[in-house]
C-alpha cells in the first residue's frame, strides 16, 4: 500500500512518490500514532497535490503541538533550576532533549510527558515537596502514591498550566517493571552522562549509546509493542542522526542482559524500513532464542495500529520473559496488590 510506504519514507527522511490517492488515511494513521508534526513536516507541508483541508488540519495540529512543547520545555526549565539549586541530580529521559538531537528541531516530536531520573531515590519526598510548591500534585489513577513508591519506577506528577496538561514522570527505574530479566544499573548509566542545550539552559542525560539501548527496550519491553511506529521512528532517526559507537552497544547490552532486544529492534528496522546498511551490525549480534520467540509473536501484525494495552496479556508476556522464579513471584505478586488496590477503589466510589 503507497499510502503506509509514503508514512515510512517520512519518518526515514526519504522522498515518496506525491501521486497517492488516500491523503485522509495517511492524516488519520498519523494523528492514531502521534507522528503528525513529523509528517507534515516531512511529506505534507510542501506537497502541492495533498487536499487543502487535510494540509491545514496536520498545519493546525502542527502548531497545537509546538505551542504545547514551548510550555513543556518553560516547566522543564523551571524544575531543572529548582533541582539544580535544592543539589538533586537528574537526567532528561528523551523528551524535547531527544526530539532536538535526532530530529533537528523538538517541534517533530509529539511530546505526552516530561520524564525525569533522579540518582537516588531517596530525593523523592523533597523532589515531591518541591513540585508540590510548584502547583504539582500527585496524578495516581487506579494504583496509590505508596504503591507506586513500593512497586513502581516512578511516579507521577501533573499540572494545569497555560490550556495543557503537564504531566512529569519522575523515575528512579528505567523500567516499568522491578521484577524485569534484566541487569540494568541506574548508577552506572548515570555515571556516563551527556550535556544537551536547548536555548541557554543545559540539561543533563543519558549518552547517545545507552540512550539507544532505552529506547529499544522501551519500545519491546516497556510499551510491549503497544505504539511501534512512533518508537521506531525514535529508533530510526537516532541511527540516522548519530554516529553511534556500536561495540559499546553490543557490549553494553550484552552485559545488561538486553541484547536480544537491541537485535530485535534493529532486525525489525532494517526490515520494516529496508536499511540494509545495518545488517552487518545486527550479524555481529548474538540473541537469546527464548526470548527472540517471545518477541517475534508478541509484535503486532500491523505496526500502524495502537495495540491496546492488556493487563493480563502483557502480565502473561512479562512472566514468560522472566526466567528466574525469584521475578516470577515478584510480577505475581505485583499484580495481585496491583487487583486488591483496584478493587478497593471501586468500592470507595461505589460508597461515594
Amino acid at each position: 500500500m503507497q499510502e503506509k510506504r509514503f508514512i515510512l519514507d517520512c519518518i526515514a527522511g526519504k522522498t515518496s512518490p506525491d501521486n497517492l490517492v488516500d491523503y485522509k488515511y495517511i492524516f488519520e494513521i498519523s494523528k492514531k500514532n502521534r507522528i503528525s508534526p513529523l509528517i507534515y513536516n516531512r511529506g505534507i507541508k510542501n506537497n502541492k497535490v495533498v487536499n487543502e483541508d487535510i494540509k491545514k488540519e496536520l498545519k493546525r495540529q502542527y502548531y497545537i503541538n509546538s505551542i504545547r512543547n514551548m510550555v513543556f520545555l518553560k516547566e522543564l526549565k523551571k524544575i531543572n533550576k529548582k533541582l539544580k539549586q535544592n543539589k538533586i541530580e537528574y537526567f532528561v529521559l528523551k523528551g524535547l532533549i531527544l526530539a532536538k538531537k535526532i530530529y533537528g528541531d523538538y517541534n517533530f516530536r509529539e511530546q505526552t510527558d516530561i520524564d525525569i531520573l533522579i540518582k537516588n531515590k531517596k530525593n523523592i519526598e523533597q523532589i515531591s515537596n518541591i513540585l508540590f510548591s510548584m502547583g504539582y500534585f500527585y496524578s495516581g489513577k487506579i494504583q496509590t502514591y505508596n504503591y507506586w513508591k513500593k512497586f513502581g519506577p516512578h511516579i507521577v506528577f501533573t499540572k494545569d498550566t497555560a490550556g495543557f496538561k503537564v504531566n512529569l514522570e519522575i523515575h528512579w527505574l528505567l523500567l516499568n517493571k522491578k521484577n524485569n530479566p534484566f541487569n540494568l544499573r541506574e548508577k552506572y548509566l548515570l555515571k556516563n552522562p551527556s550535556t544537551e542545550t536547548i536555548g541557554k539552559t543545559e540539561f543533563s542525560t543519558l549518552c547517545d549509546e545507552h540512550t539507544f539501548i532505552y529506547l529499544c527496550l522501551h519500545m519491546c519491553y516497556q510499551h510491549a509493542f503497544r505504539t511501534v511506529l512512533r518508537d521506531m521512528s525514535d529508533i530510526v532517526n537516532m541511527t540516522d542522526s548519530i554516529n553511534l559507537n556500536w561495540e559499546a552497544i553490543i557490549r553494553d547490552s550484552k552485559k545488561w542482559r538486553c541484547l536480544t532486544f537491541v537485535y530485535f529492534s534493529l532486525k525489525k528496522v532494517i526490515e520494516i524500513f529496508n536499511l540494509k546498511e545495518y545488517s552487518p551490525i545486527i550479524n555481529r549480534i548474538s540473541y537469546n532464542k527464548k526470548h527472540l520467540l517471545l518477541l517475534e509473536t508478541r509484535f503486532p501484525e500491523s505496526i500502524f495500529e495502537i495495540n491496546h494495552k492488556s493487563y493480563i496479556k502483557d502480565f502473561i508476556y512479562y512472566l514468560k520473559l522472566n526466567e528466574n522464579l525469584t521475578d516470577k513471584i515478584g510480577l505475581t505478586y505485583q499484580a495481585a496488590y496491583y487487583l486488591v488496590e483496584k478493587i478497593r477503589k471501586n468500592l470507595l466510589k461505589q460508597k461515594l
